[in-house]
């Protein structure tokens, strides 16, 4: 059996994949968000002692964090204890940052945002590194 795979089928292909990276590569918050939100889910790797553990970490975590921190609506209209709550998470961060690269802006404080979510990325290298340690040694 004979399989054939037509040229316009593989042009198509490829011209969708090149003008996604032409559309990704225009965007510098990726970097900038996913590493710092996913250091410290290491950590949390590190602890898990099966796979229901991640059920916890994504129903008492990111699913809270992703409905204060912005994501779906602006923090500005939470009630200011969980104003409050957001200013210290990190998606809280990123989404300072992703927004007005979105509307074609520039985000105002870049810099204090950067370095929080960097403080983030440290912190959650640092403590998956010593959980991972731990763990391996056992």
């Amino acid at each position: 059996m004979r399989v054939s795979v037509s040229p316009q089928l593989i042009d198509t292909h490829n011209s969708r994949r090149s003008s996604f990276r032409r559309r990704e590569a225009g965007r510098p918050w990726n970097p900038p968000s996913v590493i710092p939100t996913n250091l410290p889910a290491l950590a949390v790797t590190a602890m898990a002692r099966s796979y229901d553990f991640f059920m916890y970490y994504f129903t008492l975590v990111i699913t809270p964090m992703n409905l204060v921190c912005g994501v779906f609506f602006p923090v500005e209209q939470l009630p200011a204890a969980f104003q409050a709550i957001a200013a210290f998470l990190p998606l809280t961060h990123a989404v300072a940052i992703a927004r007005p690269f979105l509307l074609g802006h520039i985000p105002s404080d870049i810099v204090f945002h950067v370095l929080v979510l960097l403080a983030y990325a440290a912190a959650g290298f640092y403590a998956a590194t010593i959980l991972f340690r731990k763990r391996l040694l056992k």
